[in-house]
């Protein structure tokens, strides 16, 4: 197999460690903007679209707009791809599906939610023979260890934080891990293949860990992980309380979890980012690559109403128009318990200036 690979960031120099060991796959191109001391070095996207002896493109420069014409013009180029972006996936992945079945090419997407986890093969072959009701979990490592750290040790975010960036698991500019975006890329990826019609991205209500501080952990005494969950017509990202399979998953260590009519849950774990781990599921692509039929032309309608129990933190001289269940006023904050959908609890206080912190289901 001839290669051509898009990015040698952090994964990509992972990967070629890897293909350069591996006889029968033969990376003849390395495209990426800055100068590499290789002689396969290109900055010429044309050199790898024109030249036939390349079957595969790998692109893992990130981002959307590139990435979006590279993945595009390499699918139309009769090249099959392989990708770990997550963003661009999230938002165009029924067109690159439909392209890679209308020129006989596979595109291939495993690294772009689960790392390590082969999410993505079980999908495909369990809603073939099941009717898979929900998929949920852990799904961002970064948060993982920050708020497993805050939990065992009773550190405040903004410690943890600092930690995790120079142990180098959280980005210098962490707002994609831990507002929640990350995760409601894959959630988002997840949740249209089993409803085999696109998800819009923008429709996935996301609620990050940035508001979740030391005094929850002291109220709640409870785990809490940041869970990405799918259901019909429910789709979203948010913190929850996790007394159960979740709460036990510490450190950067992801799970994803689904249900399906006829079978208990099933489970899987494993490290869901870092470049040796996505690399392993890139490596996967390439030896099994999928050819997924493209998906229905109707967008799929998300009401989002799940109904739990959610604890809330507001200021305390925020009123609320609740039934409450349970009220708790130290000197800054009220901490409330009481039952609502999540469209409710977006709508109604994730857009509301006042609104502090967190909520969780139990």
């Amino acid at each position: 197999m001839k290669i051509g690979l898009l990015g040698c960031g952090t994964v990509g120099k992972s990967l070629l460690r890897i293909l350069d060991e591996t006889a029968d796959l033969n990376v003849k191109y390395i495209l990426d903007r800055n100068t590499i001391d290789d002689r396969r070095h290109i900055k010429d996207i044309d050199v790898i679209l024109n030249d036939d002896e390349i079957d595969t493109v790998i692109e893992v420069i990130g981002g959307i707009d590139v990435a979006y014409e590279f993945i595009t013009r390499s699918l139309r180029a009769k090249k099959s791809v392989v990708s770990a972006n997550k963003t661009v996936i999230a938002l165009y992945l029924d067109e690159f599906l439909g392209l890679a079945f209308e020129n006989g090419v596979s595109f291939s997407f495993e690294a772009s939610t689960g790392g390590a986890i082969p999410i993505i093969e079980e999908v495909l072959k369990m809603r073939e023979m099941v009717n898979i009701t929900d998929i949920e979990g852990i799904m961002n490592g970064t948060c993982n260890y920050i708020l497993s750290k805050m939990e065992d040790e009773g550190l405040k975010f903004d410690d943890v934080l600092k930690e995790a960036q120079r142990l180098g698991l959280a980005e210098r500019i962490p707002d994609t891990d831990i507002r929640g975006y990350d995760t409601q890329n894959k959630i988002t990826i997840l949740g249209s293949l089993l409803e085999n019609r696109m998800i819009d991205v923008r429709d996935v209500m996301c609620y990050g860990i940035d508001g979740i501080d030391k005094c929850d952990y002291e109220y709640l005494k409870s785990h809490i992980r940041l869970i990405g969950h799918y259901s019909k017509n429910n789709i979203y990202v948010m913190p929850m309380v996790c007394n159960d399979i979740f709460g036990g998953i510490k450190g950067t260590l992801n799970l994803i979890r689904y249900h399906a009519d006829n079978l208990d849950e099933m489970a899987m774990i494993g490290h869901g980012a870092g470049g040796d781990a996505t690399a392993t599921a890139l490596l996967r692509d390439l030896r099994n690559p999928k050819y997924i039929k493209p998906l229905a032309k109707d967008k799929t309608e998300i009401i989002n109403d799940d109904e739990y129990i959610f604890y809330l933190r507001l200021l305390k001289d925020i009123s609320v128009e609740e039934d409450i269940i349970e009220r708790y006023v130290d000197d800054r904050y009220q901490y409330l318990k009481f039952r609502s959908s999540v469209n409710k609890m977006f709508n109604k206080y994730y857009k509301t200036a006042e609104f502090m912190a967190i909520w969780s289901r139990v």
